[in-house]
This record gives structure tokens, sequence and C-alpha cells, in this order.
């Protein structure tokens, strides 16, 4: 075929005008009605049908209750009407489907968030990762274990047994061993900190006068007091972070992600739009009727091929 536009010549475009004339389209009612289904085939979404309203679950009686319902609202006055009537309570339904299908992709959403969270719960303290492995336990103690309650308890036990130990028989390697259990033979600041302080209190506890050892122990005790308080602060957050879901925490997840909302935004906006159109129609189609008018059915689009095939 050639790419080249043709000019339209005045006897050309005559002859167009004239063949057009000669396709009017069905002239009975039957024939409309019949050609009116035809569009179906080229639908995105089939019609609804008491088959497929069974497959997915809903009442056909439900829908013949809207249909009804319209009917009985417009009181189409012939088969025309009545096509229009029936695309509206097609609408209608699949609205309600859309709406169904958004609660639904909610509640999965919040069934998912909270397994997710239980199956979390459920693992803490049984990964094979930091808890295993030697290596990470020698260098980095209790502390670089994978976070799970046990590991704050252990770690709150020893060392408030190591407070009790300093307390009453001094700086001993019995004290310094608990050190290295909770933070390894290469600590982090705080841990390389305390053992530092633990060190010195350990030779000058030989040395030094009465007075400065008490000095000493009291300073490294407050020191230890602070990393106990923050331990103990750890698990608490640790425990809020994984006990039970509150409800603020599930109304979180009753949005819609950012692509189904977009979907659903976009969807629910043209079922409306059809909505509102097949409404246009029908009123003007009766308007026309009253004042007189002879107008045939418009031909195909009965159905709802107009935005759902854009």
């Amino acid at each position: 075929m050639s790419l080249l536009k043709r000019k339209v010549t005045n006897p050309l475009l005559q002859a167009n005008r004239a063949n057009s004339k000669k396709s009017t389209g069905p002239q009975t009612e039957l024939g409309k009605r019949h050609s009116s289904q035809n569009a179906a085939k080229l639908l995105v979404y089939a019609r609804v049908s008491a088959e497929s309203m069974k497959a997915l679950g809903e009442d056909p009686a439900e829908f013949e209750e809207v249909r009804n319902s319209l009917t009985g609202a417009r009181v189409p006055r012939d088969d025309f009407e009545q096509l229009l009537v029936d695309d509206m309570a097609e609408l209608r339904w699949r609205r309600g489907r859309l709406l169904r299908a958004e609660a639904g992709t909610i509640a999965s959403q919040k069934r998912e968030f909270e397994l997710a969270h239980d199956r979390s719960v459920a693992r803490r303290g049984k990964g094979t990762e930091a808890t295993t492995d030697t290596g990470v336990l020698r260098n980095q103690g209790l502390v670089g274990a994978e976070d799970c309650d046990s590991k704050y308890s252990v770690i709150l036990e020893e060392l408030t047994t190591l407070r009790v130990s300093v307390d009453e028989e001094g700086f001993t390697a019995k004290g310094l061993a608990l050190l290295k259990t909770v933070y390894g033979e290469r600590p982090g600041p705080i841990g390389l900190l305390l053992q530092y302080y633990f060190n010195k209190c350990l030779k000058e506890q030989e040395g030094a006068d009465r007075a400065t050892q008490d000095q000493n122990q009291h300073r490294f005790l407050a020191r230890l007091d602070a990393e106990i308080e923050s331990f103990h602060w750890l698990s608490h957050l640790d425990q809020e972070k994984n006990g039970p879901l509150t409800q603020p925490m599930k109304d979180a997840q009753l949005l819609p992600s950012e692509r189904d909302l977009e979907k659903i935004t976009r969807y629910e906006a043209a079922l409306e739009r059809l909505i509102e159109r097949k409404l246009q129609q029908f009123v003007s189609w009766r308007r026309e009727k009253r004042e007189g008018g002879e107008r045939e059915a418009p031909q195909g689009a009965a159905g709802l091929q107009d935005e759902e095939s854009q």
C-alpha cells in the first residue's frame, strides 16, 4: 500500500459520501441488539455472566437485584434503553467488585505483615551467622552475637556478676575473664575502655594506697553501672521492637501500596466515567424520543468498549 496521501478531489469526496449512506447498520430492534454485542469480543474484560460470577464466588441473584433496581429507577421503554440499563448494572457490579478487590489486597498485605513479624520473632537467636561463629564470639564477645532475648539476659548476668565480684573481691583475673566474655578480645570503644580501666586498677591494686584503690574502684563501678543500665535499655527496646503487634502497627498496613493504589484509582475513575457516559446516553436518547425525533440506536457501543479498549 502506498504511503503517499492521495489528494481528495471533489468527485471522490462525493463518492465516499454516497457509499457511506449505503451502510446505515441494522434497522430492527433485534438487529440493533445483536449488533450491540459485536464489540463484546474486543472487551478487555468479559461481560458479567452468571457463570463468571459463580467462578468468582459471587451470587448472580445479587447482581439481578442491582439490575432490577436500576431497571425500576430508569424504567426503560425500549430495547436500547434496556441495553444501557444493563450496561450500567454491569458497571456498578464491577465497581463493587473493585472495592472488594481493594479490601482483599489490603487484608492480604496486613496478614503478610503479621506473618513476617511472627516469623522474625520465632527465628530470633536461631540464626547460624553470629551465634555459632566462634571467631565472632572470640573477637567481639556476646555483644557481637545475633540479637535475641537470651543475648541480653546473659550479658546482664555477666556484667552484674562482674560488679559483685569487684565490689566484694576487688580486681581479679575472674573479673577480667567476665569482661572478655562480654566484649571479646577485640572489643568496641566502650568495652575497650572498661578493659583498660580494669587492667589499670588491677595493676594499681598492689602498690597504691587504700584511698587510691577505693577511688579507682568507685570510678570503674560507675562506668560499669552506666553500661549495665545501657544494656537494660537495649533489652527493653529489643522487646518492644519484637513484642506483640499493636493495633496501630496493624492499622498502618491499611493503605494499599503506591502501585496498587494507582491501579485501583485509575480503574475506579474509568468505571465512573463509563457509568456517567451511559447515563448521559440514556437521558439523551429519551429526550430525543420525547421531542418526537426518530433516532436510530447507536451501533455496537451499547457495550462497555469505550474506555476499556483504550
